[in-house]
């Protein structure tokens, strides 16, 4: 029985040391009723947003709940400033003027009591004259936020 169950642990762990090398490319994710695509690996799953007109985008890369959320704003507020994002908790704040007409990159950390670390991404770019809003929800690791962070950098208008 010792033997089954140490055979069992090494396929277990020989099936992961294989996933882990595996990487898939990044495909186009198209995002019809915004007339966008994004750039995502893996199985990705796509629901409308219950409110506005945008969608949540699940991916496993974003590990555990966390989500994309893409729309396209009617009235967009001006972002946060890092001053009030710190204020709020978050550090690791980087507010970027991405200099074209008021397109945004704000990236933040909030520690949580029983989580830890938790990673966001906002982004409001103008693409083909809409202003498009792509954020994150709380993502867990440094690597899921980059994930994050290279979808909503790569919207673009579908073609």
């Amino acid at each position: 029985m010792i033997a089954v169950k140490h055979a069992l642990v090494f396929l277990a762990v020989l099936g992961c040391s294989k996933s882990a090398q595996h990487t898939e490319t990044a495909r186009p994710v198209a995002l019809p009723k915004l007339g966008l695509t994004l750039d995502l690996a893996g199985k990705t799953a796509i629901n409308d947003e219950s409110y506005g007109n945008g969608y949540e985008i699940r991916n496993p890369a974003f590990g555990g709940g966390a989500a994309l959320h893409v729309a396209v704003l009617q009235n967009p507020e001006p972002p946060e400033t890092k001053q009030e994002l710190e204020a709020a908790g978050f550090t690791n704040v980087v507010v970027t003027d991405q200099g074209s007409g008021g397109d945004w990159l704000i990236t933040s950390e909030r520690a949580d009591m029983t989580m830890g670390a938790k990673f966001f991404v906002i982004t409001l770019r103008t693409i083909d004259g809409k202003i498009v809003n792509c954020r994150s929800t709380a993502v867990l690791t440094a690597a899921a936020h980059q994930t994050a962070l290279a979808a909503c950098s790569s919207l673009r208008t579908t073609r």
